[in-house]
């Protein structure tokens, strides 16, 4: 997988030394409120949306292997399979309603 940087915002500085780094992915462009602090969060994490995905992904999948994450409907263990199909396997729940209704990375 091609490595990413995330660079805050696209302004009039040069970012072409980044490139042998990886991919340049702009998380904002032009001129930015910074008082503006939730829409600043939002454009974040919109703009690092995949790469959190993967993340909490992998972290969760590690937690599954450990045997510690179940089911809040039916309380049965989930597996790694279980999410990747984004569901329960044993109760069919989608797989936010089957963490609670969020999940916690830490």
């Amino acid at each position: 997988m091609p490595k990413k940087v995330y660079v805050t915002n696209r302004g009039g500085h040069s970012y072409e030394a980044a490139e042998k780094f990886g991919e340049i992915i702009y998380i904002t462009e032009g001129t930015l409120n910074r008082f503006a602090t939730n829409s600043l969060y939002r454009a974040f994490i919109d703009g690092m949306k995949d790469r959190m995905t993967k993340l909490i992904t992998e972290n969760l999948k590690k937690k599954v292997r450990a045997g510690e994450v179940k089911c809040e409907n039916c309380t049965m263990k989930l597996t790694e399979k279980d999410i990747d199909n984004e569901k329960c396997g044993s109760c069919g729940a989608p797989l936010l309603e089957a963490l609670g209704g969020h999940y916690d990375s830490a």
